[in-house]
This record gives C-alpha cells, sequence and structure tokens, in this order.
C-alpha cells in the first residue's frame, strides 16, 4: 500500500489491504453503517475534493457475503471547469483505476460486529453504570 490505513475507536478491529491499482479490501467489519445520520446504507462514504471542492476520485464498492468491503476508486476529470481545475493527470484517463492520492483520504463508516472490540467496550461501560447506585440525593425544596 502506497499510504496507510488508520481506523478510529468504533472501527477498531477492521483490516484494510491494497489488492491492487485502486482495489481496498476492509475486513473485520459487517458492511456499511446504514445510519441516515450518515447518508444511509449507500452514503458511508466521504471522498476527497480539490480546493474547489470537486471530487477527485470515482467510487465503487461492494460488500460481500463475508461483510467484507470491496472499495474501488477511478480517477475522475472535470471536462467543464477551467484548465486549472480539470484534474486532468498525464497518462491517466476519466474513469481509469487509481490510488486514493498520496495527500488525501477516503472516510468509510463500516457497521462492526456485536462482538467488536469497541461493542464490547459499550457493553462493559453500559453493564458497569446499571450497577452503580446512584447517590442518595437531599430533598431540595425551592
Amino acid at each position: 500500500m502506497t499510504g496507510r490505513a488508520v481506523c478510529n475507536e468504533e472501527s477498531e478491529g477492521c483490516a484494510v489491504e491494497r489488492l491492487g491499482v485502486g482495489e481496498y479490501l476492509i475486513r473485520g467489519c459487517i458492511g456499511l453503517n446504514s445510519d441516515a445520520a450518515w447518508g444511509g446504507v449507500d452514503g458511508g462514504f466521504d471522498i476527497p475534493k480539490d480546493r474547489n471542492r470537486q471530487p477527485l476520485i470515482w467510487l465503487d464498492y461492494k460488500v460481500n457475503p463475508d461483510g467484507s468491503v470491496l472499495v474501488k476508486t477511478f480517477h475522475r476529470t472535470h471536462p467543464d471547469a477551467p484548465a486549472f481545475a480539470r484534474n486532468e493527470i498525464s497518462g491517466i484517463s476519466e474513469g481509469d483505476p487509481v490510488d486514493i492520492p498520496v495527500d488525501q483520504f477516503v472516510s468509510v463508516r463500516v457497521e462492526m460486529p456485536v462482538d467488536s472490540i469497541w461493542n464490547q467496550r459499550q457493553l462493559e461501560a453500559s453493564a458497569a453504570m446499571a450497577e452503580t447506585v446512584p447517590e442518595e440525593q437531599p430533598d431540595v425544596q425551592p
């Protein structure tokens, strides 16, 4: 991999492998997070943009039967933009497979299994809170 993959606390246990140019496999998850706040089942991605907020890549994905996610990235141009903003790269055409640009990242929101590190920590914290007896509060009258 030319870059690196970083997981946040919630996705701890996932691993990313670069399979080839513009192909990345995310293992350890059970698909994409379908929370509507993130755009629903098909909205779990943030892709890199240029300074004019134009996307630098096209992205396609497939959720495999085992829950792993295959992410594919492709070069994206903007032929109607001014010359400086077209995202043209010599030798690479619109739609060619490309790696994620070195100075950029793709954010992927995955769904983690019930037994993931994060979910186990949440269960432990919830159980600890349930066992805690609230201190008696004095009855305060205004």
